[in-house]
């Protein structure tokens, strides 16, 4: 599924928190701009050149995928489960990450936001 414009979606109005997930994909080129999908899975996934950018994706699972050139700004991603994702460029001055997980050092690279070089 590549190349989809999310925003574009008949998104019914009774549906408050849309069950999304999907395991295994190729999601590369996509937009979820302004999307608010609480509890969205993504799993095993390709999830690069995407656009999270204003989205609310609270208590996601977003697990063992690369994120890749994918935009987050102003992007609500508490309680996120990052684990074993990778590429990712989250900056954590302009994103809310409170109680996100990452993996140890996959984490290192939020520190780039904040300037901070690491030196062995």
């Amino acid at each position: 599924m590549i190349g989809i414009d999310w925003t574009q979606a008949n998104w019914p109005k009774f549906t408050v928190n849309p069950e999304l997930s999907f395991t295994r994909c190729i999601l590369n080129d996509s937009s979820f701009f302004g999307l608010t999908i609480h509890e969205l899975v993504l799993e095993e996934c390709k999830v690069q050149e995407v656009d999270f950018r204003s989205g609310d994706f609270f208590n996601a699972s977003m697990t063992y995928s690369d994120f890749h050139n994918s935009l987050f700004m102003r992007t609500n991603l508490q309680k996120v489960d990052f684990t074993e994702s990778t590429n990712f460029s989250i900056n954590v001055n302009e994103n809310n990450l409170t109680k996100a997980k990452f993996s140890r050092f996959e984490a290192l690279s939020l520190l780039e936001s904040l300037g901070i070089e690491l030196v062995d």
